[in-house]
């Protein structure tokens, strides 16, 4: 069978074809996953450019890594994990650099009309409160719109445990989103 024929069920094949440093196969991950990635990046309220920026030091990253990918876990977790992790990292490093400039050197350029600035809050909000999981789990129910079978069998939970991992996370993020505005702006979250 050719690396061309591979169903989305057969990842963990193209994984292992990719450890054995079979571009085509990495190759075929990546168009796969990069358009997924790179909407994932967009709502966790970074600029386009940034997005591009870090999706492109994710997938490097992710092949860079490949070793340590833990086949009992889907590939589309590990990957959006590590893209995750690269965006809180530069969310963090861009706070640090507009507080010591004193000036708005992240401003976003303008959006395009389909990008909402209130949902790109409401993501990067919670990016920042909500733990991995947590995120994780909202954004494959909400930004992927996967159901909660599909959730649970992607991040290796019982449908029960990310129910429960939903339910907290909307919470936790509803009563942040409360406090952070007076309770005006999110008062219906």
């Amino acid at each position: 069978m050719g690396l061309e024929a591979i169903q989305d069920a057969d990842i963990p094949l193209l994984v292992q074809e990719a450890r054995k440093g079979h571009s085509i196969a990495f190759a075929s991950l990546i168009t796969r996953f990069s358009g997924r990635l790179f909407h994932f990046l967009l709502s966790m309220g970074l600029a386009r450019q940034d997005a591009e920026d870090l999706l492109q030091d994710t997938l490097l990253k992710a092949y860079q890594n490949l070793d340590r990918y833990d086949g009992q876990y889907s590939f589309s977790t590990w990957l959006f994990t590590i893209g995750r992790r690269n965006a809180i990292n530069h969310i963090r490093d861009r706070k640090k650099t507009k507080s010591m400039a004193g000036i708005d050197v992240a401003a976003k350029p303008a959006q395009t009309a389909y990008e909402s600035d209130e949902i790109d809050s409401v993501w990067q909000s919670a990016a920042e409160i909500l733990n991995e999981q947590q995120y994780s789990v909202l954004w494959l129910r909400y930004g992927e719109e996967l159901p909660i079978r599909q959730i649970a069998e992607q991040m290796g939970l019982s449908e029960q445990n990310t129910r429960v991992i939903l339910h907290r996370a909307r919470a936790q993020l509803a009563e942040q989103m409360k406090t952070d505005d007076g309770g005006k702006k999110y008062a219906d979250v």
